[in-house]
């Protein structure tokens, strides 16, 4: 992936030409529910067109970009909703398209290397798995449900869940995808496919990225504005 010199972002920046450069933020456009075809719109018509505000759209351009945010920008409760849109869709995209994906590299892996360490990650995987799918469904089951009773106006005071709660139990689940990347590249020898191994390790970096995008917005965006609202 190219790396991206930091440059200013501002609402009057051509959206499509950030798109040509930076092939990554095509994903984060799907993650906001956008259409790719943006035509020579700025980021200010783009989000006027979504009811987006420029202010978190360029939070999480920065991130997709450069891996972090360096240009603070202030958040609303407005910004809740197509936060939580975000990260559904992120959710949809980690189940539905790129875990799949990667058991299926192993399977035929599995096929052509039939050995004691395969069968070892495979299992490794199927473990992951479990756990990540507990952390999605914990934030789905409690954490946007609270949230989507603040965008609702329908909080109360004595609600029995707080945002510290999910931020105490909060984990990275990426980096147990960076264990299975050690041992395929230290550890595991394969006698056979060798396209297979590459093609499992890009998928493997490509999801591992993507759940630090994802838990970056979680830990950096999202729970600092449900406190912020929190202690109001």
């Amino acid at each position: 992936m190219k790396k991206t010199i930091k440059q200013s972002i501002s609402p009057d920046t051509i959206l499509s030409d950030l798109i040509l450069d930076n092939p990554q933020l095509l994903l984060m456009m799907e993650h906001f529910g956008l259409n790719i075809v943006v035509h020579k719109d700025t980021i200010r018509q783009i989000c006027e067109q979504n009811q987006i505000s420029t202010q978190l759209f360029i939070l999480i351009l920065q991130l997709y970009l450069y891996g972090e945010v360096f240009e603070k920008q202030q958040l609303t409760k407005n910004d809740l909703l197509p936060l939580v849109n975000f990260l559904k869709n992120s959710h949809f995209y980690f189940r539905n398209e790129k875990f799949p994906e990667i058991e299926q590299h192993i399977n035929k892996i599995v096929l052509n290397n039939n050995t004691p360490p395969i069968k070892l990650l495979k299992q490794f995987y199927k473990e992951y798995l479990v756990e990540v799918e507990k952390h999605l469904t914990y934030e789905e089951k409690y954490v946007f449900p609270y949230i989507q009773r603040w965008i609702d106006n329908n909080k109360e005071s004595n609600d029995s869940f707080s945002i510290n709660q999910y931020k105490k139990r909060h984990t990275d689940i990426e980096y147990k995808i960076l264990e299975m990347k050690n041992l395929l590249i230290k550890h595991i020898e394969l006698e056979k496919d060798m396209v297979g191994r590459r093609k499992l390790l890009v998928s493997l970096s490509e999801v591992e990225h993507d759940l630090y995008l994802h838990s970056y917005v979680e830990d950096n965006i999202l729970i600092p504005l449900i406190i912020n609202l929190e202690n109001r």
